[in-house]
């Protein structure tokens, strides 16, 4: 059996501020095919590390390498061309179709004139239907559900065809269908996609349940591991030190 491609490769990442480390001495392997979830509490740099892998923050020491290729060396066109990032921002231009909005993940290989071809076009529509929002196409965005214009975000995302996906906490005003409905979409594109997804989230039952890999921020740290694994080790029960709540590794609810 062949060993799965590396693509994510982090060595040595310290991150922070002028004034402030959120993470030191940190190294971290992710796989093509692999739906990894980024948990943590508020403050340990979750988002922070999610924007040091998009290329958008610069660490203050270490390494980050994309298929092998530090991402301090790629241009910013191959840069888009290897890693799409969905942020927490809510799209809701009234004008602004859904379709218009997957396009925009065509913009790294459009040229500078912007015009989509009939190959863009294709593509553009067959990740709509990757996540289930071909009929949604000539909708305009301030008419969906967060649901739905979270699903048209991460089209957007797959049209760019990048070998990684970066999306920082994509469950966050959904739902508790809607988080495992999305959760369940990432976990099955990165396997049918063969690529890297990387997601953070605060849903730390839905996060054990539907990923492969949790990779957990605490202490200035990361920590990673199957996701079953890093309960049964009692990685993830060390979130809840000092705050007076019990984390139940069998149901991964949380009690007082």
């Amino acid at each position: 059996m062949t060993e799965p491609q590396q693509t994510v490769s982090i060595r040595g990442l310290k991150l922070g501020y002028r004034h402030r480390t959120l993470i030191e001495h940190a190294d971290l392997t992710l796989h093509r095919g692999e739906f990894a979830s980024l948990i943590g509490r508020n403050g340990t740099g979750k988002s922070t590390l999610l924007r040091t892998l998009a290329g958008l923050t610069r660490p203050l020491a270490g390494s980050v390498c994309v298929q092998g290729v530090p991402l301090e060396r790629m241009s910013p066109r191959t840069a888009a061309a290897t890693i799409a990032f969905v942020s927490t921002e809510r799209i809701r231009t009234a004008n602004l179709r859904a379709a218009d909005v997957v396009a925009l993940g065509r913009t790294p290989y459009t040229g500078w004139t912007g015009s989509l071809s009939a190959a863009d076009r294709r593509i553009v529509e067959e990740s709509l239907a990757l996540v289930g929002m071909e009929s949604f196409a000539r909708k305009t965005m301030d008419s969906l559900s967060d649901g739905e214009r979270q699903r048209v975000m991460i089209a957007r995302a797959l049209a760019q065809q990048t070998p990684v996906v970066l999306l920082d906490e994509p469950t966050a005003f959904l739902d508790v269908p809607n988080k495992y409905e999305i959760s369940l979409l990432l976990r099955s594109l990165a396997h049918t996609q063969q690529r890297c997804i990387v997601s953070s989230t605060h849903d730390l039952n839905v996060a054990v349940e539907m990923s492969d890999t949790l990779v957990l921020l605490d202490s200035g740290g990361i920590e990673s591991g199957p996701a079953r694994e890093m309960v049964a080790r009692g990685a993830v029960q060390r979130l809840f030190r000092g705050t007076g709540l019990t984390f139940d590794p069998d149901t991964c609810r949380v009690f007082r």
